[in-house]
């Protein structure tokens, strides 16, 4: 599955998985309509993610 991202580069590799990541907590916020303010401090840990690898 993440075959094409590794023999590139890890840096692909990884965004790829951050998209999966991303559109799975953009529906777990659509389904429970969560404020702007949360939707902020999702955006927070997915950046701080992103950072660490």
């Amino acid at each position: 599955m993440w075959r094409d991202g590794e023999s590139t580069t890890s840096g692909k590799h990884s965004d790829r998985a951050m998209e999966m990541r991303q559109e799975e907590i953009e529906r777990w916020l659509v389904s429970t309509e969560k404020s702007k303010i949360d939707r902020q401090k999702l955006k927070e840990v997915i950046v701080r993610r992103r950072r660490r690898r």
